[in-house]
């Protein structure tokens, strides 16, 4: 199996944003802390299917996220990155990253890992990252190896540093 008939069965198809042009804009007191929990006017959103439903029209611009539909966009607070890889598996010779919305992506050129503070996150779609939890982290330390003076870990046929 190849990657795009892999990519096919494995991930979730992106909202359109580029042919969305709203002509609403504006704030909602919705907040994503670093946990991945989401607020909106600071009570918890306790309903994954709503959480799911907001993170299907997620996007970001000019390093702010908003919630964006053919009619509105909506600002709203992040602390850190909305989404976290909480579980991994490898297929096929790819890895295959599990955010905490279940919702999944392979690890390659059209998700590809980014540090900051040494730190990694998963470049999901439209600027919008996922951090990598500190358990996937040790997980993939353990099959990483060292390339250049640095740990990589392999998806496919690319490296990925790690740190």
């Amino acid at each position: 199996m190849d990657l795009s008939e892999l990519t096919k069965q494995i991930e979730t198809i992106v909202a359109p944003f580029e042919s969305w042009q709203p002509t609403s804009c504006g704030e909602i007191d919705i907040k994503i802390k670093a946990n991945g929990d989401w607020y909106f006017n600071g009570s918890k959103i306790d309903r994954i299917n709503m959480v799911k439903l907001f993170a299907q029209v997620l996007t970001k611009e000019n390093n702010q996220y908003y919630l964006k539909t053919p009619i509105e966009k909506m600002r709203i607070s992040v602390e850190d990155a909305p989404f976290l890889i909480s579980h991994w598996y490898e297929k096929e010779g790819y890895i295959i990253c599990s955010d905490n919305l279940e919702r999944k992506y392979i690890l390659g050129s059209n998700h590809l890992l980014e540090l900051h503070n040494d730190v990694p996150y998963l470049q999901l779609h439209h600027g919008v990252l996922a951090k990598v939890t500190r358990n996937v982290f040790y997980q993939w330390a353990e099959i990483a190896s060292e390339k250049n003076g640095r740990f990589a870990i392999c998806s496919g046929d690319q490296d990925f540093f790690i740190g």
